[in-house]
């Protein structure tokens, strides 16, 4: 029971925050009560602020919520929404945190976690509460991050289409994510391509006494103005053209499948951006804002 009781606690502790603003941003809330009159406190209500104080390294309940704020929302954000807190609005936040403990736990059981927080352990886990959850969060990132490929692997299943099956609508929303993702990357590679063309030309890059401009990709890679695997042509689920002469050239982003991009684009030697939504993209489509 007690690590039901000590499990519903940390997450109570979440909201804290969430009651702290809504509290103090309530126009209609101020309406209801102008007066900020301090709520009775019943002994099941003492009991909750005491535990809440133990919890939180025998600091009291007030000093915990305003270092949160300031965590959460930085020192100036933090410290303006400080200076709006009246002491009525702290009252306010405790007689809300009764009335939910109230619905979570009966008296007895109440009384079952002070004396848990009374012992050597428990003491304890109030001292590392805040350490635990720092690890804790960032060992579910680490772990999540260790998904994404196993996922990216699963919507390039061509058995495994996005829209069907339990998990059809996340799965969706990450192929909707991963598109728009590469074609912010698509966008960015043309664009540097468009900044070192010009150093290729004038530079004479290659070295055969020609002012022209890189006929393929790879001469651009090949010479160091772009990286490696741009130079191959392939990156971030699209596929990279470059063509050139001696006054013009213009290079093509095409996604290698519907669920790498939607868009193709193409930069041509005015340096604009351009894209097409259906069929290959010219020097004449619209331009990328």
């Amino acid at each position: 029971m007690v690590r039901r009781i000590v499990g519903v606690v940390a997450g109570l502790v979440v909201v804290a925050l969430m009651l702290v603003i809504t509290g103090t941003t309530s126009g209609q809330e101020r309406a209801s009560d102008p007066g900020g009159a301090q709520p009775k406190k019943d002994a099941i209500g003492e009991k909750v602020l005491k535990l809440l104080e133990i919890r939180g390294g025998g600091r009291p309940l007030e000093e915990q919520i305003l270092k949160e704020i300031r965590a959460s929302l930085g020192a100036g954000p933090g410290a303006f929404l400080e200076a709006l807190i009246k002491d009525e609005e702290i009252e306010k936040l405790k007689s809300r945190y009764i009335s939910i403990f109230k619905g979570q736990f009966s008296e007895d059981e109440i009384d079952q976690l002070l004396a848990f927080y009374e012992t050597p352990i428990g003491r304890k886990l109030a001292r590392r509460q805040s350490t635990i959850s720092q690890h804790t969060r960032a060992a579910m990132q680490a772990w999540t991050e260790t998904l994404m490929p196993r996922l990216m692997e699963k919507i390039d299943d061509p058995d495994f289409p996005p829209g069907d099956g339990p998990y059809g609508p996340v799965m969706e929303k990450l192929l909707k994510a991963r598109r728009r993702g590469n074609e912010t990357s698509a966008i960015g590679a043309l664009r540097t391509i468009a900044s070192v063309q010009a150093q290729f030309r004038e530079g004479d890059r290659e070295g055969d006494s020609a002012l022209d401009y890189a006929t393929n990709i790879a001469e651009l890679s090949n010479v160091g103005l772009i990286d490696n695997v741009l130079g191959t042509g392939t990156r971030s689920g699209y596929i990279f053209t470059v063509s050139g002469s001696t006054y013009e050239w213009f290079a093509a982003a095409t996604p290698i499948s519907e669920k790498t991009g939607k868009l193709n684009f193409i930069v041509c030697t005015d340096g604009v951006v351009r894209f097409a939504g259906r069929g290959a993209a010219n020097c004449t489509s619209a331009a990328i804002q």
